[in-house]
């Protein structure tokens, strides 16, 4: 029996025309690599890219993770989908969207080298999304796993120490699919997606009644849909919408009582949407014009029957108990949260292309506000040493304000230009930005006043921002030096 095997590589290809530091990945990596399926932990298998807290299997998947690379902070990595903005009001723009990949085609981290496009200097997330087509296509993936497969690590030295259960998985699955086609051939296409992913986790040292350990629980379900019409040859627009609905049933750590002392997590309005037109006007030049906004509306409340008239005799009663010695909370979760944060951009771009040029200006403006509001039973926390009264925390609840972010401004304009074996990337990216606080009143708490501050202004800021990268083409030489054996001298300028 013969055999002949034919072996072949691609011979490997070199940008001498970029600084920028770039990781695509395609729909067939994001499907076969296990990772959580979210742009954070997809993001783990970029190199340069630090997350502030791993993300195993999706375990982590439910909360908000940040990204961050070079030094940067979390709050200097962009997200965009098919080119729009989509960062979050809260954490300064940190917090981004829960994503349901099945709506995306493939996802690029740029990790240096960012363009006068883009207004953080971190790590930039690029969404490539699925728009459907004349034939219906779609796909489903699930996964999951049981507390069964995961390892004990309650050793007897924790034992000694006095810890009784740790932390855990009880189940951890998620379901994602998308289908699209088309509305109207060569016409109108869609295509939708959905997903269910949730993760229960017991708790270390948090215990029911009768003695079953406590379960912090949690799902998110969420719903995309994006539709494309090719209003003419050379002009398409596209719309998308995402819905998120989180739910998390008993926010605690280590020590709380799950009965009394967790929170609820609830979202009234977690959701993306953008609309964009996008016209070729010649095979040099194309213009992009859209809208997108991002809202996180969330709350964080008491468990059920723990919240109290005001006033009452319970609402004095039913007060947080923390315990310094021991660790423990009981009797209310330390406070009711809301927060209310609502963003939204506009942009224009224009992209111009001869060859040797690669020009791109364009007007970025975005604006929002956030809202936050604070109660708790008593209006004040009781601190203990060992089943002991020994201090108060006195609150100035119940209390409401706002900031509102009324216009950050970017206008940019870039060139890249090739020039024989250099090529050029230089551009400037002149930036507005202007803040307000309004009039606010809290209403008086047993120990807080009536309380009234603003309108106010912040100071505004302008700045300008150069961006100038060079790269001298250096392959031939490189090459050529590698196969001599001698290297060392053979290096590209940047």
């Amino acid at each position: 029996v013969e055999e002949t095997l034919t072996v072949s590589a691609a011979s490997p290809v070199v940008d001498v025309q970029s600084t920028a530091k770039s990781e695509i990945l395609p729909r067939d990596v994001l499907d076969s690599v296990p990772t959580g399926r979210t742009i954070q932990g997809i993001a783990q298998l970029v190199s340069g890219v630090k997350m502030d807290a791993p993300d195993v299997g999706g375990t982590h998947a439910m909360q908000q993770t940040y990204i961050s690379g070079h030094g940067m902070a979390a709050s200097q990595t962009t997200v965009r989908l098919d080119g729009m903005m989509l960062n979050s009001m809260c954490g300064d723009g940190q917090v981004q969207f829960y994503q349901n990949t099945a709506i995306a085609e493939e996802m690029v981290y740029q990790t240096t080298g960012a363009n006068a496009d883009v207004s953080g200097a971190g790590i930039s997330v690029y969404v490539i999304p699925k728009r459907g087509g004349n034939m219906f296509n779609g796909s489903v993936t699930a996964m999951g796993a049981t507390g069964t497969w995961q390892a004990n690590n309650l050793t007897q030295d924790l034992i000694s120490r006095g810890l009784t259960a740790t932390d855990k998985i009880d189940h951890n699955y998620d379901v994602e699919g998308g289908q699209g086609g088309r509305l109207i051939r060569d016409k109108l296409w869609f295509f939708g997606s959905g997903r269910r992913i949730s993760v229960n986790s017991p708790i270390a040292d948090t215990f029911y009644k009768d003695g079953t350990q406590g379960v912090d629980d949690q799902y998110q379900q969420s719903g995309q849909l994006r539709l494309t019409w090719q209003v003419s040859p050379r002009n398409q627009v596209t719309a998308f919408a995402d819905r998120v609905s989180k739910y998390r049933g008993h926010a605690m750590v280590a020590g709380y009582d799950p009965t009394t002392a967790a929170n609820v997590w609830v979202s009234p309005l977690y959701g993306a949407y953008e609309a964009k037109w996008t016209s070729t006007v010649s095979n040099k030049l194309m213009v992009e014009a859209g809208f997108s906004s991002h809202q996180d509306r969330r709350q964080t409340v008491y468990e059920p029957g723990i919240v109290q008239p005001y006033e009452s005799p319970l609402w004095f009663q039913d007060v947080n108990r923390t315990d310094l010695s021991l660790g423990t909370q009981t009797s209310a979760a330390p406070n009711e949260n809301y927060t209310w944060p609502t963003r939204r951009y506009v942009q224009s771009t224009m992209t111009y292309v001869t060859g040797s040029h690669n020009m791109k200006a364009g007007v970025q403006q975005d604006w929002g506000s956030q809202g936050f509001a604070y109660d708790a039973n008593g209006d004040l926390r009781q601190q203990y040493q060992n089943g002991v009264p020994a201090s108060v925390i006195v609150m100035n609840t119940p209390v409401r304000y706002w900031a509102n972010l009324n216009a950050d401004l970017g206008i940019f304009a870039q060139d890249s230009w090739t020039r024989k074996r250099v090529t050029l990337n230089y551009g400037a990216r002149w930036e507005y930005w202007r803040t307000s606080v309004p009039l606010e009143t809290n209403t008086p708490g047993r120990f807080a006043q009536n309380g009234t501050f603003g309108p106010q202004d912040m100071p505004t800021s302008t700045t300008i921002s150069p961006r100038v990268f060079s790269r001298t083409s250096a392959i031939t030489a490189s090459m050529w030096a590698t196969e001599a054996g001698s290297s060392t001298w053979a290096k590209s300028l940047t």
